[in-house]
C-alpha cells in the first residue's frame, strides 16, 4: 500500500485556496475583504509548511517535491495577481511582469527536464523574488481591509508595483544568465557537430557480416 505524500499534499491545497482568493476578488465585497487577506496568509504559509515538511519526511523523491512546487508557485502567483488586478490594487504592467516572468522561468525548466537535465536549481534572486511577491501582494490587497486602509496612501502603491516589476526583471535576468543554454534551445535548437553527426551514422547503418 502506497504511502501519502503529505508536502506534496500541502502544496496541492494551494491549487484550490488561490482560485478562492480570485473569486473572492472578483465578488468585490468589502464584508469579505478580511476573511480574503487571511485566505491569501494561509495560501502562503501552506508554501513554507511543505518546505518544512519535505525536509523532514525520510525516504521521499525530492524530484517530483521540487516540480510540484515550482508548478504550484506559478499558479498561485499567476492567479493571487490575477485577484489583485481584479480588485485594483495591481497596476497591468505587474500583472504581464508576473506573467511573463512565471513563463520564461517554467518554459525554461521545462526544456531542461526534457533534455534530461536535472531540476535547474533557483538563483538568489529568484528566490528573492517569491519573498517580494508574498510580502508585497498582502500589504497591496491588505488596504482593502478598512483597519489597514492606510496602506493605499501615496506613495506606497506605487513603490510596491515598481518593486514588484524590478523583483522579477533581476530574477528572470540572474536564472537565464545561469540557465540560458535550456531556455535558447527554444528557439535555436544546437545543430550537432561532424563528430555527433558520423557516430548517429554508425549506429543507424546496418552491421557487416
Amino acid at each position: 500500500m502506497r504511502r501519502l505524500d503529505l508536502p506534496n499534499l500541502v502544496t496541492a491545497t494551494r491549487y484550490p485556496s488561490a482560485l478562492v482568493f480570485l473569486l473572492a476578488c472578483a465578488a468585490g465585497r468589502p464584508s469579505w475583504s478580511a476573511a480574503t487577506l487571511a485566505l491569501l496568509l494561509l495560501t502562503y504559509l501552506t508554501d513554507l509548511l511543505d518546505g518544512f515538511l519535505a525536509r523532514r519526511t525520510p525516504g521521499r523523491d525530492p524530484r517530483a517535491g521540487q516540480v510540484m512546487d515550482s508548478a504550484a508557485d506559478s499558479y498561485t502567483f499567476v492567479i493571487v495577481f490575477t485577484g489583485l488586478f481584479v480588485a485594483g490594487v495591481v497596476h497591468p504592467i505587474t500583472l504581464c511582469a508576473v506573467i511573463g516572468g512565471r513563463a520564461v522561468l517554467d518554459l525554461t525548466r521545462l526544456v531542461g527536464l526534457a533534455r534530461g537535465e536535472s531540476y535547474l536549481r533557483p538563483t538568489f534572486y529568484t528566490k528573492a523574488k517569491g519573498f517580494v511577491y508574498c510580502s508585497l501582494s498582502i500589504v497591496l490587497y491588505a488596504k482593502t481591509v478598512p483597519v489597514f486602509a492606510w496602506l493605499g496612501r501615496d506613495p506606497l502603491p506605487v513603490a510596491a508595483n515598481t518593486a514588484l516589476v524590478l523583483a522579477t526583471v533581476a530574477a528572470v535576468g540572474s536564472f537565464l544568465a545561469v540557465h540560458r543554454q535550456h531556455f535558447l534551445t527554444m528557439f535555436a535548437p544546437a545543430t550537432p557537430s561532424i563528430t555527433e553527426r558520423l557516430e548517429h551514422v554508425e549506429t543507424q547503418s546496418p552491421s557487416r557480416a
